[in-house]
């Protein structure tokens, strides 16, 4: 027998804990993009138009960066960290508990235009990655 063939291979931690595996798969196929986008650019280009066709952009233009102190709706603060709408609206009525183990809210920042509370993109990330990062301590606890 060979022993190296027995042996379960190690993991490499995986450098964002706090993501969900939506997250990771989406980080995965956008460095794969970028790796096409080098050794065949005509390729990528028409593998974007295919992914534009059906309405999958994100992996286009690369990650998606907001300022922290950018006022969001709920519905755009949702898609910017991936969670449900619901979610983000639950952060505002019952909280998350952060990570003095402390129950927080999300605060509504102010209106847009339309009369929608906005909240901080800033903010919903702080409490989405704290959110993960709880759900991941619990599971390994």
């Amino acid at each position: 027998m060979n022993a190296d063939y027995d042996r379960k291979p190690t993991r490499q931690q995986w450098p964002h804990p706090g993501d969900t595996m939506l997250q990771r798969a989406r980080r995965l196929a956008i460095a794969y993009r970028q790796h096409l986008n080098t050794a065949n650019p005509t390729l990528c280009a028409a593998l974007d138009d295919a992914a534009r066709a059906y309405g999958e952009d994100w992996i286009c233009g690369g990650l998606i960066t907001i300022p922290d102190d950018h006022h969001l709706t709920y519905a755009e603060a949702a898609e910017y960290v991936g969670v449900d709408v619901e979610t983000v609206k639950q952060w505002r009525k019952r909280g998350y508990i952060s990570p003095t183990g402390a129950r927080e809210h999300l605060q509504v920042r102010g209106l847009n235009e339309r009369g929608m509370p906005t909240v901080l993109a800033g903010e919903v990330k702080h409490i989405a990655d704290t959110t993960r990062r709880n759900r991941l301590t619990k599971t390994q606890a």
